[in-house]
C-alpha cells in the first residue's frame, strides 16, 4: 500500500517533475534508439577536443573572460525570455495545460535553457579530458557559464515583471506582430496545380529564422552587448563584434528553426507517401545553405578586422558547424517522419 500512496504523493508534490518524467518515458518507448543514439553522439561531439581549432578557440575565449560573461549572459537572457513567451503564447493549447501548476512560468521557460547549458558542460569536460587541455581552460569558462546563466536568468526575470506589468497596463491591447508579416514571399511556381514539388518545404525554416531574428529581439541583445564593451575600444572593433554577434545568433536561430520546423511539415505531410531523404532534402537545403552563406559572412568580417580570431580557426569552426546542423537536420528530419503516424491516424480517422 505503501508504494501507489507514495507514488500519488509524488505526482501531486511535483507535478511538473511528474509530466516530464511521463514525456521521457513516452519518448523512450517510440524511440528505443534514444537512449544509444544520445550518448553516441556527444561521444562524437567530445572527440572535437582532440582538434587545435576547438582547444584554441576555447583558450582564447577563456582568456576573454568579460566576453565569454556578456554573451553567456545574453543568450542565456534571449533563451529564456523566447521560451517564456512562446509558453504563454501556447498556453492554451497544450494538453497539459489543465495539470496544477508548480512552477512560475519563468522557471518553466528555464529548464530547456538549463538541460541545454548542462549538456554543454558535460560535453566541455569530456572535450577537456579527451583533448588533455589544461585546467584552468574548462574551469573558467564553466564559471564564467556558470555566472553567465545567473546575469541572464536575472535579466529574463527582469523582462518578465515587465511583460506582466505592460499586460496589466490599459494599453495591453495594442498591435501584435503576426507571424505572417515575416514570412517569405515567394512567387508561384508553374505548374503548381497539376505537378506537386517538395521544393517550397524549405523556406518553412528560413520563415522561422526570420521571425526569430525581429528587430524588437535584437534590439535588446544589443543594446546590453554596447553596454559591455569598454569605453577606449575603437569603432571599427565594436562595429565588428556587432557584425559578429549578429551573425553568430542568425546561426544558432538557423538551426533552431530547422530542428522546430521539421515536426510540423512532417505532421502537415503525413498522407503522402514521402521519403525520408527527399523530405531532409527538402527541408534542409536552403536552410543549410544559408547557414553556408553566413559562415562565409563570419570569415569575411574576421578577414576584414584580423584582431578578433584567426581566419583559419573561423574557417574549422564553420565547417563543424556546417556538418554538424546538415546531420541534425537530417537525424531529426528522419525522426518526425517516424513520429508522425500519430498524425497519420488522426487525418485517416478524420477521412473514414
Amino acid at each position: 500500500m505503501n508504494g501507489p500512496r507514495a507514488s500519488r504523493a509524488w505526482s501531486t508534490a511535483w507535478p511538473s517533475l511528474h509530466s516530464a518524467w511521463l514525456m521521457a518515458r513516452n519518448v523512450q518507448r517510440r524511440w528505443p534508439v534514444v537512449r544509444f543514439a544520445v550518448p553516441g553522439v556527444l561521444a562524437v561531439l567530445a572527440a572535437l577536443g582532440r582538434a587545435p581549432a576547438v582547444a584554441g578557440a576555447l583558450a582564447a575565449a577563456a582568456r576573454a573572460p568579460w566576453r565569454v560573461l556578456t554573451i553567456a549572459s545574453l543568450l542565456v537572457m534571449v533563451a529564456i525570455e523566447r521560451r517564456r513567451r512562446r509558453l504563454d503564447r501556447e498556453a492554451h493549447r497544450r494538453w497539459l495545460g489543465a495539470l496544477p501548476r508548480d512552477l512560475s512560468s519563468l522557471a518553466r521557460a528555464a529548464v530547456v535553457p538549463g538541460a541545454v547549458a548542462f549538456v554543454l558542460a558535460l560535453w566541455l569536460v569530456l572535450a577537456a579530458a579527451l583533448g588533455q587541455w589544461p585546467v584552468w581552460i574548462p574551469a573558467d569558462l564553466l564559471g564564467l557559464g556558470a555566472a553567465g546563466g545567473l546575469i541572464g536568468g536575472a535579466l529574463a526575470a527582469v523582462l518578465a515583471a515587465a511583460a506582466a506589468w505592460r499586460r496589466r497596463s490599459p494599453a495591453a491591447g495594442a498591435r501584435a506582430r503576426r507571424r505572417s508579416r515575416y514570412s517569405l514571399s515567394e512567387r508561384p511556381r508553374a505548374g503548381w496545380a497539376t505537378g506537386a514539388a517538395l521544393t517550397p518545404l524549405g523556406g518553412w525554416p528560413l520563415a522561422e529564422a526570420r521571425f526569430g531574428d525581429r528587430p524588437s529581439l535584437r534590439a535588446r541583445s544589443l543594446l546590453l552587448l554596447l553596454l559591455a564593451v569598454p569605453m577606449n575600444e575603437p569603432v571599427g572593433r565594436i562595429l565588428a563584434g556587432v557584425f559578429v554577434w549578429l551573425l553568430i545568433l542568425h546561426l544558432i536561430n538557423l538551426l533552431r528553426a530547422l530542428l522546430q520546423s521539421a515536426f510540423p511539415a512532417a505532421w502537415w505531410l503525413a498522407p503522402t507517401p514521402v521519403r525520408a531523404a527527399r523530405f531532409a532534402a527538402a527541408l534542409s537545403v536552403r536552410a543549410l545553405a544559408a547557414t553556408a552563406l553566413t559562415c562565409a559572412a563570419l570569415c569575411v568580417v574576421t578577414y576584414a578586422t584580423g584582431a578578433l580570431a584567426p581566419v583559419h580557426t573561423v574557417l574549422q569552426l564553420g565547417a563543424l558547424w556546417l556538418v554538424g546542423v546538415g546531420g541534425l537536420g537530417v537525424t531529426v528530419s528522419v525522426a518526425a517522419l517516424c513520429a508522425r503516424s500519430k498524425a497519420e491516424r488522426a487525418v485517416f480517422r478524420w477521412r473514414g
